[in-house]
């Protein structure tokens, strides 16, 4: 073999290896975005955006596939208030179900598409560190703060630990609803049983007053459970055939009836 076929040969390998190193290069880095752990997401959230652990961990959930959960049960206050959320589909992650329903999930609490995907791109490309506050996140790549704010809690209640402790069951409501906040906290506090039930049927005809287009797999995933002074009340989505929409029911459990 030749001098010049040596090196002909020679070229070539080093041509390939190199092609295999930038192939490699390239595998290692998607494998880094895709294996991200809570802990680097959250340190570096921390440090390039200054937000808190409850939004920055919201966030963290939104850009992994690891939104896993089980019946969950948070306790308020000294009330004996609490709020159970079932989930009755079986394991999924909230990322699963964005890509299914993602409209009709976001429709509850008015967010479009486009943000969470905004969000999600952001954080995915690494461009987090372009930023020193999260305000100037949004601001740049044009994520409307007040529409985030709403994602957050309905993010928050699906976790097996509270994330927002300032969550409560009238928040639970006028989320899954769009009440009025006075008649639902009222609801919440007042120990009168009469002016109590005359505020529940408010309540329900308000909830019912507004349409749903969910698919049946929403109308399991919001099943809500409130317990206001050992009473124990089921919110949850019900299909009603004749109008064709889903209605938002709230049922008393211990007398095993509607209200």
């Amino acid at each position: 073999m030749s001098t010049k076929s040596l090196g002909s040969v020679l070229l070539y390998v080093l041509w390939i290896l190199v092609v295999i190193s930038i192939l490699a290069f390239k595998l290692t880095s998607s494998s880094r975005v895709v294996t991200l752990n809570h802990s680097a997401v959250s340190t570096q959230l921390k440090n390039q955006m200054q937000i808190s652990s409850a939004t920055q961990f919201a966030i963290f959930k939104i850009i992994s596939n690891q939104w896993k959960y089980k019946k969950y049960e948070l306790n308020l206050n000294k009330q004996d208030i609490s709020i159970q959320i079932y989930n009755e589909i079986g394991f999924i992650s909230f990322y699963e179900l964005r890509n299914r329903s993602l409209k009709n999930v976001f429709n509850l609490v008015n967010i479009d598409q486009s943000t969470v995907e905004k969000l999600e791109n952001v954080v995915k490309s690494g461009n987090i560190q372009k930023y020193n506050t999260f305000n100037e996140l949004l601001q740049f790549e044009g994520i409307n703060v007040e529409v985030l704010n709403k994602l957050i809690p309905l993010i928050s209640i699906f976790h097996e630990e509270p994330v927002n402790p300032l969550f409560s069951p009238e928040n639970v409501l006028i989320l899954l609803s769009g009440v009025d906040q006075y008649s639902v906290q009222k609801l919440i506090e007042t120990a009168d049983e009469i002016e109590r039930e005359q505020l529940r049927k408010s309540v329900v005809d308000s909830l019912n007053s507004r349409e749903f287009e969910y698919s049946d797999d929403i109308a399991s995933f919001f099943r809500v459970h409130i317990t206001i002074e050992k009473e124990i009340y089921l919110v949850f989505l019900k299909y009603d055939h004749q109008q064709k929409k889903y209605k938002i029911v709230l049922e008393n459990k211990m007398m095993q009836e509607k209200v």
